[in-house]
């Protein structure tokens, strides 16, 4: 990929005859390695450290070889499950790619995830190897309600971090034992499985997407097509490497179009545009919380002194806010909506095409549809359910894993995705976002599942029911609210009841309010008027 607009007009032209058509993750990576071995690949910019680590694609590659090898040792081959939990490190990417290069499939483990998190995560993928963080640990190793340590302990565990945790093998001195080249070499297909990523949806249980090696290729070969990306480019990032917009809309497009990473250990609003300016980044990932707490900042006299072309983000921020932002930092934002089950922004801006405030158009290798409860088109400028067609394993998701009855629901035979989420399309092909579904909540960049949330307050004792939803917040974009109606007789504490949730749940999802109420307001067919609900928060405002 020698200039931005060749790969870039080649994609938009026919995915068809997109450049990685029929490539695995471990083809295309091979290939940079061979074209540019001494270029960077990834630089760590580690915040708390206030220290910067550059790795070239050749460095990488020889690690990744031994990360490789070492998963091989622990007896992993091609189809076996590695579980990795890790915070914004090289780690992570390292055991990415060394999956890839032997056919493992990857499962991305959140570091905030709470024990019965973790072991629900374990047990239904029958996980090979566990990489965990010695900080992260305790999350494998206590818990009051199930047996976490006793599953831990049966699986391969590998620790990263300087601490020494018992007979657990450091992930560090078990790596610096292979050598650098790798020993064996799987058959790999661009149909196999190369992730299982979970994510709350809209169901009380979290669903296992699984994405193919070519849906990993597609993603990295759109965003390319997308921002039109070339070899020169820096791309910054502080989004969570657990997550799909990390891995899909950051990582897979670095790769693919031959760049350099940047990425910071965490996000921090006094730093990261400071940050994109000292590595000259060229583009910037970002979301509506990022821009937010971004324009909190003082202005600084050198902040537009830099080398963004765009900031790549994610809905949604007010016109206010979005020309506030465009003017003081003199960079251009870039909207997309996607999911983790359509791999990339299906409905999106482009370098030469935006209309504000939509969405954007459908990219190449999609169809949109604007449907009503039947799955029926509605008319142009009417509102109703995102719907998005693609091709499943390669530019939508292959489906949840051993989960045919939530597969059967979320995607139809004719190869569409029911989104949840609502919108209506003007008659030039403009899409405009109407709102998430009752049970999805955004916060903070993280997917909330509201069912998840009450299935957990409902199982204390002091509760008889429970509903929770999202209410806008102006920098989050939602916070968590929850209602709950007590058992009769009983003197519920709302203190006790956060306590009772974080056990069992990842701290963001605990709510921020809880609402006691005598009863919850329901529809003709008993189902919770969650829009009432939502109008007591706003009067309660």
């Amino acid at each position: 990929m020698s200039s931005a607009g060749q790969p870039a007009a080649r994609f938009a032209a026919s995915t068809d005859r997109a450049r990685f058509r029929g490539w695995t993750v471990r083809d295309v990576w091979a290939m940079q390695v061979s074209h540019r071995p001494t270029q960077p690949f990834l630089t760590v910019i580690d915040v708390d450290a206030d220290t910067v680590t550059d790795t070239t694609y050749e460095q990488f590659d020889r690690w990744t070889n031994q990360i490789a090898n070492l998963f091989l040792d622990r007896g992993v081959r091609a189809g076996d499950r590695v579980v990795v939990q890790q915070p914004n490190s090289a780690v992570f990417v390292g055991c990415l790619l060394a999956a890839a290069k032997i056919g493992a499939v990857l499962v991305p483990l959140a570091p905030s995830a709470v024990p019965r998190e973790c072991v629900d995560t374990i047990e239904r993928t029958t996980a090979q190897l566990i990489v965990t963080d010695g900080s992260l640990l305790t999350a494998l190793t206590t818990d009051t309600d199930t047996d976490t340590a006793a599953i831990a302990a049966s699986i391969p565990t590998l620790v990263t971090g300087t601490e020494s945790h018992g007979e657990l093998q450091a992930f560090a001195a078990a790596v610096a034992e292979q050598g650098e080249r790798l020993r064996e070499t799987q058959v790999v297909q661009e149909s196999d499985l190369a992730e299982i990523m979970f994510t709350s949806g809209t169901t009380a249980r979290p669903k296992g997407v699984m994405l193919s090696q070519a849906n990993l290729v597609f993603a990295g070969e759109y965003v390319n097509w997308e921002l039109g990306m070339h070899t020169q480019d820096r791309y910054l990032t502080a989004m969570m490497v657990t997550l799909a917009n990390f891995q899909l809309s950051a990582l897979m497009p670095v790769i693919t179009a031959g760049s350099t990473l940047l990425l910071a250990t965490r996000y921090s609003a006094t730093r990261y545009w400071r940050q994109a300016r000292e590595q000259r980044a060229t583009l910037v990932q970002a979301m509506a919380m990022i821009a937010r707490t971004m324009l909190l900042q003082p202005v600084d006299p050198d902040e537009q002194q830099h080398d963004v072309r765009h900031v790549h983000y994610f809905l949604p921020i007010s016109d206010a806010e979005k020309t506030l932002f465009e003017e003081r930092f003199h960079a251009r934002l870039l909207n997309n909506y996607g999911s983790t089950e359509t791999i990339a922004g299906t409905i999106t801006d482009t370098v030469t095409d935006a209309n504000w405030p939509s969405i954007g158009r459908i990219g190449p290798g999609y169809q949109a549809k604007i449907a009503g409860p039947d799955g029926t088109a509605v008319p142009t400028g009417e509102t109703g359910e995102i719907l998005i067609q693609g091709v499943p394993g390669l530019s939508l998701a292959a489906g949840y894993w051993q989960d045919p009855a939530a597969t059967a629901a979320a995607f139809t035979a004719d190869g569409w995705f029911r989104t949840g989420d609502y919108g209506s399309r003007d008659a030039d092909g403009w899409f405009f976002f109407a709102g998430r579904a009752a049970d999805r909540i955004k916060a903070g960049g993280q997917s909330i599942s509201a069912s998840e949330i009450e299935t957990v307050l409902r199982q204390h004792p002091d509760v008889a029911d429970a509903a929770v939803v999202g209410v806008d917040d102006p920098v989050r974009d939602a916070t968590v609210v929850a209602f709950i109606v007590p058992e009769p007789g009983t003197a519920l504490q709302t203190d006790d009841l956060r306590q009772f949730c974080s056990t069992r749940l990842a701290a963001f999802k605990i709510p921020t309010r809880i609402d006691v109420v005598a009863d919850l307001p329901r529809g003709h067919y008993g189902k919770v008027r969650k829009d009432q609900l939502l109008a007591r928060t706003r009067k309660a405002a």
